[in-house]
């Protein structure tokens, strides 16, 4: 009898889908797996950096910093929030944005 791709349920084994990936493919999941966390972990720490800015103006120091200090805060935590999306991928996005609503 000949070995079949599929199992009972009627979707694709793992372990002969995985055997039969290039080396390319081979290890793909796991780095996926990494960069979609990264990804997350960007976007997740930039949300406390858009808390310095309501402290901000109750420093003692100059205009200028303040300014300086909110222009940084905010390109920064923007770069993070945006390049985390980028990492993360479309599926992490849909769950982040589906858990921030609460559906």
């Amino acid at each position: 009898m000949c070995a079949s791709v599929t199992d009972v349920e009627g979707g694709p084994r793992d372990d002969l889908a995985s055997a039969d990936a290039g080396p390319d493919e081979a290890g793909s999941k796991t780095s996926t797996g990494l960069v979609a966390r990264v990804g997350v972990t960007l976007m997740v720490s930039s949300l406390p950096l858009w808390l310095v800015l309501p402290v901000l103006p109750f420093l003692s120091i100059s205009g200028t910093a303040k300014a300086t200090i909110a222009t940084m805060t905010v390109v920064i935590a923007e770069l993070a929030f945006w390049g985390g999306t980028a990492l993360a991928g479309p599926t992490a996005v849909r769950r982040l944005r589906s858990w921030w609503l609460g559906r």
